[in-house]
């Protein structure tokens, strides 16, 4: 629980503007290393005034007022579900309440914050109101980031976790504890600046909040406070102090980003607002960065970069978001152990093969770690954003011997959408059609195709609020490659992580895949896929019936189309808002810890990897007979302390076939010839307890067995 902290004491903050600015012209002297060759920075009150210059006109601000009612009236699938847990006046209500009687009259940050506020109503960081320029592509920025930890009495303290270069205050450094912001007590003014934040659960509140005290990337977000400007008062205890300080920093605004607005395509999860602090944050707190690896070595290095990072014990020594030493289980030294940080589900190329290239890297790097880690594996996708839905379920595949049910997805149950769906089955059957419409129709069965037939079945049964599940992976697609990675696996997760990456966490707990981690009892809870209000304008078809228009000047919107609900073991249960509930939670606990990037985590999950049950199919060699039949030597192996978790049966499958079925231990098997083949192409083997425990696919025509290692469990 949070203690309660006095508010500021009353003596005077001391002016930290000098250090501010020098450490803003640090920054501009190195943005073309950054490469933003655009970027400017200014007082936030001399952008404010600049922006207020322009302002839209009365007929803009209503177009932008109508399709954020129109979006969130008729296709918004979790509105009925958001307003049975947070009890919100509905957006379009408060825009018609709150907004439009005044709207011609307001200041142009003050209408567009108020847009901001409605789409923040719904707690949905995947529905957005993007703001015009000069907002679009700025930010509002203190000079320090800080985070939260909790210590051993429950108490929350809020550290800053680093500074701008050139910061160089004495006393204001890392490790340095936040007391108060103005006269609000810290906590307070977390929680505050969580409640304008649009989207995450409560279990995120507190580390979003903390983030955007001092970025706030003004493209999706409200201005700062009127209380926090020009500058922020703060009150703070110095590392090792006993005694209060106050300090006072101005605001400033940096211009040039990069904000993504669009998406790939429309099987895309992703939290742009996550994804902008992330990296708006990251080159605020620009440093010198350490050397490289060598980009060559493929057994150190991604392909991917922007995507995967990984380590491995006695592996490459090199810098990166955890230590090599981190990954050590005490009562096991010796013990290999792997980690793979997922960064994002989209290697940022706007293609339709970023998926395809997501998946092939993964599977070349768990294809590495399957022989050099083979006690474990640490994924860790805390902070994650998202991308790719695709990439994110097909990936699962390669860490469980079982098949994927790819995540059910589904629309509003609205008459605005099922007049959507029953106008693209009406334009199919009409001719001629112009080209424009025709390609217009293709899209629209494209993307809607699996739910057009909830339009003939109407009127669903009462209280009905969504259309059917549909999977936006293939089954086939989830299924295509097997097991890479034999062995057990212990999934990393915090509060940022969403949208595709929650629906990778929740894929992984719901096929039991392995446990997952976290500081926070629960994922971010983004469930669903988003599309701008242009992919909606040109995937409902050529006569939607809905009032799409153009959006005017640079503004944006996104939502939320399709609802993600879960399968398997927990079936029907939805994602976004809950989230994936942690199997173990562990927080950092000090302030060390807080700032050498939570490493206790790390080794946390490496002891919690040692107490699982382990399988593996290795040291496999397989020998064609001339009649078809096939000989084969393998090593069955079981970790745990647990008898009846040991091997019971192997099952060999030649081109599909099953062949054989065998007890383990054995020196060698010979599998029989399948009738009808003569040179099998394929061989699949099956370890089995009560259950399917692990899988080796092998290709028979270019046979390519596992690398010889070291016995790591006993021979079943």
């Amino acid at each position: 629980m949070q203690a309660p902290v006095p508010p500021a004491p009353v003596f005077r903050a001391e002016d930290a503007s000098s250090i501010t600015t020098r450490a803003w012209d640090i920054l501009l002297a190195q943005k073309n290393q950054l490469g933003l060759t655009n970027l400017a920075i200014q007082p936030f009150a001399d952008f404010l005034a600049a922006a207020e210059q322009n302002p839209t006109t009365a007929a803009e601000r209503q177009i932008i007022l109508d399709q954020a009612i129109l979006l969130f009236r008729n296709l918004y699938p979790h509105m009925p579900f958001k307003t049975d847990i947070y009890h919100f006046l509905h957006p379009a209500d408060y825009l018609a309440q709150a907004v439009i009687p005044q709207f011609q009259s307001l200041g142009e940050s003050d209408f567009h914050d108020f847009i901001v506020a409605a789409f923040s109503l719904v707690r949905d960081a995947h529905s957005l109101y993007g703001k015009p320029s000069p907002f679009r592509g700025s930010v509002a920025f203190l000079p320090f980031q800080m985070r939260p930890y909790t210590d051993e009495t429950g108490r929350v303290h809020y550290i800053v976790a680093s500074v701008m270069a050139g910061f160089d205050h004495p006393a204001f450094a890392p490790g340095a504890e936040i007391l108060a912001w103005g006269q609000e007590p810290i906590e307070n003014h977390v929680q505050r600046a969580a409640a304008r934040l649009p989207g995450g659960n409560l279990t995120a509140a507190r580390t979003r909040g903390a983030i955007h005290c001092t970025v706030r990337p003004l493209t999706f977000v409200q201005v700062p406070f009127a209380d926090e400007l020009p500058s922020a008062s703060l009150t703070y205890l110095p590392i090792g102090g006993t005694h209060p300080q106050a300090i006072s920093m101005p605001w400033a605004a940096a211009t040039g980003f990069a904000m993504q607005t669009g998406f790939p395509n429309t099987a895309y999860s992703m939290s742009s607002l996550s994804l902008a602090s992330f990296e708006c944050g990251k080159i605020l707190q620009w440093k010198n960065p350490s050397p490289p690896p060598d980009p060559n070595d493929h057994n150190a290095v991604s392909q991917l970069p922007n995507v995967f990072e990984f380590l491995y014990t006695k592996g490459p020594l090199q810098q990166g978001y955890i230590n090599l030493s981190d990954l050590i289980c005490p009562a096991h030294p010796d013990a290999r152990f792997g980690y793979i940080r997922i960064k994002g589900f989209s290697d940022g190329q706007a293609s339709l093969a970023a998926a395809d290239r997501i998946v092939n890297e993964f599977q070349r790097i768990l294809t590495l770690m399957d022989e050099v880690a083979q006690d474990g594996l640490v994924i860790d996708i805390r902070g994650n954003p998202g991308g790719e839905v695709a990439a994110a379920e097909r990936m699962l595949q390669m860490l469980t011997p079982g098949p994927i049910t790819p995540q059910r997805f589904h629309l509003a149950n609205t008459p605005a959408m099922l007049t959507v769906l029953a106008n693209i089955k009406s334009a199919a059957s009409k001719t001629p059609r112009t080209p424009a419409d025709d390609s217009k129709l293709t899209d629209a069965k494209l993307e809607l195709g699996p739910w057009l037939d909830d339009a003939a079945n109407t009127p669903f049964p009462a209280g009905d609020r969504l259309t059917s599940g549909q999977p936006l992976t293939s089954p086939a697609l989830a299924n295509d490659t097997g097991q890479i990675y034999q062995g057990r696996v212990m999934l990393m997760v915090d509060g940022l992580t969403y949208s595709a990456a929650d629906i990778f966490a929740a894929g992984f707990q719901d096929h039991a895949i392995g446990h997952i981690i976290g500081p926070d009892a629960t994922t971010g809870g983004g469930g669903a896929t988003l599309w701008s209000h242009s992919d909606l304008r040109s995937k409902l078809g050529p006569s939607p019936g809905v009032a799409l228009q153009p959006l005017p000047r640079d503004t944006s919107m996104s939502l939320a189309v399709r609802r993600c609900s879960r399968v398997v073991f927990f079936d029907g249960q939805p994602v976004e808002d809950v989230g994936v509930k942690v199997d173990v939670q562990f927080a950092p606990v000090s302030v060390a810890d807080v700032l050498e990037g939570y490493p206790s985590i790390v080794r946390r999950a490496c002891v919690e990897l040692e107490m699982m049950a382990a399988y593996r199919l290795d040291n496999v060699k397989p020998h064609i007979n001339p009649d078809g039949s096939v000989n084969i030597t393998l090593t069955a192996k079981t970790t745990s302390p647990n008898q009846q978790d040991a091997i019971h049966s192997l099952v060999f499958y030649l081109n599909g076939h099953q062949a054989l079925s065998a007890a383990p231990g054995q020196p060698s098997y010979t599998v029989p010839a399948v009738p009808g083949i003569a040179s099998p192409a394929t061989l699949r083997i099956e370890a089995h307890t009560a259950v399917l425990v692990a899988v080796r696919n092998l290709s028979l025509l270019d046979p390519t067995p596992p690398s010889d290692d070291s016995d790591d469990g006993g021979d079943v």
